[in-house]
């Protein structure tokens, strides 16, 4: 009888410790997400405020100037989308959309491709 209740509260200690260790896999995977989450919005973010700031830079220079810049195809391993709607730049990811406005811009961005920026008589083009 002694060795039957040493092996019973044996399982018992060992199904106690496996269900520990279930609960904390699964809180550590939802840090992971969300950790992984807040990137994805923050890389997304940086995106939309780095050609915001293109965008204006060319409008405050003179006519003629002209620049070629490349987009990569994800970020950091996300992938996303830049548009031009209405003065209003989004970028797109799966799971977030970040907008700016934007001053008047003829053309878009094309992702996984090197893009022209360019202003001549005071309109800016963009891959036109």
């Amino acid at each position: 009888m002694r060795k039957a209740q040493l092996a019973f509260e044996f399982l018992l200690l060992v199904a106690v410790a496996f269900l520990i260790m279930i609960v904390f896999s699964a809180a550590t995977r939802v840090e992971f997400t969300r950790a992984d989450s807040q990137k994805e919005h923050a890389l997304v973010k940086d995106m939309a405020f780095s050609l915001q700031s293109e965008i204006n830079r060319v409008s405050q220079l003179e006519n003629g100037y002209s620049r070629r810049f490349r987009l990569d195809l994800t970020l950091d391993g996300y992938p996303y989308n830049a548009t031009i709607e209405q003065n209003t730049l989004f970028v797109r990811s799966e799971n977030y959309e970040y907008p700016l406005p934007v001053v008047p811009v003829i053309g878009n961005f094309t992702v996984n491709a090197t893009n022209t920026i360019r202003k001549t008589n005071g309109v800016i083009y963009l891959n036109q």
